[in-house]
């Protein structure tokens, strides 16, 4: 959000302060969301399957919430203009805008 709307950063910041998933500073979850799963994985709550199922799921839901938060809180910014400055956010793709997609971590063998 800073980097691709600086002047509109800080109302975005004071609009979502609340609790948020944290995994520690410099964790690879903060470059590849994916990664969330790797500790539910690892000690076998949930498996990779159940998780790869419900993706499509998660996709859409992230999209709606996020068209829905700027219409309501921050009608300035348009969905689509974020959308398409955060998927060409090299940060974000790794510069990819094709390829595999980011795997899902291995649960640990018991």
């Amino acid at each position: 959000m800073h980097t691709n709307f600086y002047f509109e950063s800080r109302s975005f910041e004071e609009l979502t302060r609340y609790s948020k998933f944290r995994v520690g500073l410099g964790h690879l979850a903060h470059l590849n969301p994916v990664l969330i799963f790797e500790t539910p994985i690892h000690h076998g709550f949930v498996s990779q399957d159940a998780i790869r199922e419900i993706i499509p799921e998660m996709m859409k839901l992230f999209v709606d919430e996020t068209a829905s938060f700027f219409r309501e809180h921050m009608p300035q910014i348009r969905e689509k203009d974020f959308s398409d400055r955060i998927l060409a956010d090299p940060d974000v793709n790794g510069c990819k805008t094709s390829g595999p997609s980011p795997q899902l971590p291995t649960a640990s063998p018991p």
